[in-house]
């Protein structure tokens, strides 16, 4: 009986020891929530948005979540995170990351290098939201309203509801890579700070456009609307159109279901795009009777709609030369083979759009 009673304390002892031991090796690091990659006149620059969990001086306040940002320069991405581990004495823990942001020069170099060795060597989740930032990564870590910095939780809301809150679309680490390995060119996160004052006014609400790991420029909200049209994921859409007598019209569209279609018809490739959507107008919104202009509004919608599509397949495939909407993969489906568009195939594809929406007027 002694001895297993001996056994019980010896392991309970362990496993207090472990325990004590792994909060004292957490709190000797630095726990990483926001990574930001920058050019530097050296090399790279790297920043750190760091979460530090304080015992409040009132006990019944609990903890308080103090945010620091640490940034250094080196030849390369480890001669930068070196040069934090000895400014800090602390090695950083990149497991607790929640976004990665890519300064736009930085990332027109290509960042397949750097996605490649924070996961290899810091086990980065590749369920990670990637964003490229239009300026320095660093401002979008360091942006703040008023005196309270913003967060890297609160940057990861802004990724995930700057385009209508659709996580369908997956521009997370993970997704990134698997583009840049398969048929399609990668598209990530594109974020802004359109200061308010002095206060930061982030917004995500376009699209990054890569080609292979090499940034190549962002879509404007109207490609981007036209792009989520495509793909025929995002949950809706609130836009105006303006009718013949100068009167506008707003209306939502949701349940959007998109078809694209790729095929070779007398030695041309053609894309063909076919989209179809419920669509919502408020009466009370607007002074006018909507029974009588149902044919007109309905028209202009479509015709809206269409346009947006075009802005975008022209924006992707004529300018940017990116397949970001599975033209390679469909190709490769009707060749038998994998196949990767050219520019000169780019040039040459001949693009068609339909759409039709059901519209629902709101008395």
């Amino acid at each position: 009986m002694l001895k297993k009673i001996s056994l019980i304390l010896i392991i309970f002892l362990q496993l207090s020891l472990t325990a004590c031991t792994e909060v004292i090796e957490l709190s000797q690091k630095l726990v990483v929530q926001g990574v930001g990659i920058d050019k530097s006149d050296i090399g790279c620059k790297v920043t750190f948005q760091i979460l530090n969990v304080k015992q409040s001086p009132d006990k019944d306040s609990g903890e308080q979540k103090e945010v620091q940002i640490l940034k250094a320069n080196g030849n390369t991405l480890v001669d930068a995170i070196e040069n934090i581990r000895k400014q800090t004495g602390r090695d950083a823990l990149l497991s607790q990351v929640l976004v990665l942001v890519i300064g736009d020069e930085m990332a027109k170099s290509g960042i397949r290098p750097f996605v490649d060795y924070f996961i290899r060597h810091h086990g980065l989740s590749p369920s990670i939201e990637v964003a490229v930032s239009k300026g320095e990564a660093e401002e979008i870590l360091r942006a703040q309203k008023g005196e309270e910095p913003i967060s890297s939780e609160e940057i990861l809301s802004v990724l995930q509801m700057g385009l209508n809150d659709n996580r369908k679309l997956n521009f997370n680490l993970g997704k990134f890579i698997s583009s840049i390995e398969s048929y399609e060119d990668a598209k990530v996160h594109y974020i802004e700070d359109k200061k308010d004052g002095e206060d930061s006014c982030l917004m995500a609400n376009k699209v990054a456009v890569f080609k292979k790991d090499k940034f190549i420029g962002p879509l404007n909200e109207e490609e981007t609307r036209g792009f989520l049209l495509i793909k025929g994921k995002i949950k809706k859409i609130v836009d105006i159109v303006e009718l013949s007598d100068g009167s506008k019209v707003t209306y939502v569209t949701s349940n959007i279901k998109s078809d694209v279609k790729v095929f070779e018809e007398n030695q041309e490739l053609k894309l063909l795009v076919s989209t179809k959507a419920k669509t919502y107008v408020s009466e009370s919104e607007i002074d006018i009777e909507l029974d009588d202009r149902f044919d007109e509004i309905k028209e202009k919608i479509e015709t809206r709609m269409k346009n947006l599509i075009k802005t975008a397949l022209e924006k992707t495939i004529y300018e940017y030369k990116a397949d970001i909407i599975g033209i390679s993969k469909r190709l490769s489906e009707i060749k038998g083979k994998m196949l990767k568009l050219d520019e000169e195939t780019y040039d040459n594809i001949k693009c068609s759009v339909s759409t039709k929406v059901e519209l629902n007027l709101i008395k």
